[in-house]
């Protein structure tokens, strides 16, 4: 079975990424069945179609399923877990609070040319989470950001060679005003 809808396929993994380990008293040929049911999905999609994408999910070696007693346990694999790491990856946004504190965060990166794709992959999601570039390693936001950038770090491998500063003052505080429309 090709599974097409990557949906569904995002849905079971980050159902699973939450649960951390999904036991099932189950026993005989209808365990992905039994799984799909557990899962609660069937509002979203029907349990034939949540038990084809999780034996697809083991095929991909996402997913472990292994039996202990009268239980079925399944869990995610190193392989199902970095693709969860990219759909949170995907998702990530900053929240906008209803009030500017009237603060700025400034990220402030060296990140080494053999991290070069790190590098690269850090500056994209910096713009694309609405971070302002002020020079080539230097991106100003004005909304709390510090979960999000500590993340960031994480996942891509590169905390000693970044830099978060929260200021009260900075210099062209009037044109960044008008760039993050904060009146």
């Amino acid at each position: 079975m090709r599974v097409k809808n990557t949906k569904i396929v995002k849905d079971i993994l980050l159902m699973l990424a939450a649960a951390g380990l999904l036991a099932v008293p189950v026993a005989g040929p209808l365990v992905f069945m039994a799984i799909a049911e557990e899962l609660q999905l069937e509002n979203k999609y029907n349990k034939r179609k949540v038990s084809q994408t999780l034996g697809y999910l083991k095929r991909q070696g996402m997913v472990g399923i292994g039996y202990e007693g009268d239980e079925v346990v399944v869990t995610l694999t190193k392989k199902g877990e970095e693709k969860v790491l990219r759909y949170n990856l995907d998702n990530l946004e900053l929240k906008k609070p209803l009030r500017w504190d009237k603060q700025w965060r400034l990220v402030i990166f060296d990140i080494p040319e053999k991290f070069r794709l790190a590098r690269d992959h850090f500056r994209l999601k910096l713009k694309e989470l609405g971070f302002h570039q002020l020079q080539k390693s230097a991106w100003v936001h004005p909304y709390p950001c510090e979960d999000v950038i500590t993340f960031l770090k994480e996942v891509y491998e590169i905390r000693p060679f970044v830099t978060l500063v929260t200021a009260r003052e900075i210099d062209i505080a009037k044109k960044l005003r008008r760039i993050f429309s904060l009146f």
